[in-house]
C-alpha cells in the first residue's frame, strides 16, 4: 500500500509530509513501523497507536492512524497542540455526553511530543 504520513511537531515548525509504500500487515509491518517511527519519535519512544477521526487535507473526516510516544508526558515532552486538536476531534465525535461537551474535552488527554499521522489506516 502506498500512503502519505505527516510529522506533526510540538513547536511552530509546519508539518512535514512524506510518502511510503509498504505492507503494514503482520510481523513485517511491525518492522516497517519501527523503521518509520523510531527516527521521528526517538530511540527511546514507546509507540502508542491513536485512532483519530480527521479530514485529511480538508476532505471528509475519516478514521486515520496516528502514532505518538506513549510516555510523552512522563518524559516532559511539550504539548503538541495540533496533534491534540486532531485527537480531540475523535473525542468530540464519540462524546457520550453530547457532541463536544466541555467535560469530555477537558478530561481528554493531551498529546505530548511529536506525532505521526498517516493518510490511510495502516494499523490493524
Amino acid at each position: 500500500m502506498k500512503t502519505a504520513y505527516r510529522i506533526i511537531y510540538p513547536d511552530t515548525r509546519p508539518p512535514e509530509e512524506r510518502e511510503v509504500e509498504a505492507d503494514f500487515g503482520g510481523r513485517k509491518g511491525l518492522k516497517i513501523f519501527d523503521e518509520i517511527l523510531r527516527p521521528i519519535l526517538g530511540a527511546d519512544a514507546d509507540f502508542e497507536h491513536v485512532r483519530v477521526y480527521w479530514p485529511w487535507d480538508g476532505g471528509e473526516p475519516r478514521y486515520l492512524d496516528m502514532f505518538v510516544d506513549e510516555d510523552g508526558i512522563g518524559k516532559r515532552l511539550p504539548v503538541n497542540k495540533v496533534a491534540t486538536s486532531i485527537y480531540h476531534m475523535n473525542v468530540i465525535v464519540h462524546d457520550p455526553h453530547g457532541r463536544g461537551s466541555e467535560e469530555s474535552i477537558a478530561n481528554a488527554p493531551r498529546i505530548h511530543g511529536t506525532a505521526v499521522l498517516f493518510q490511510k489506516p495502516v494499523w490493524s
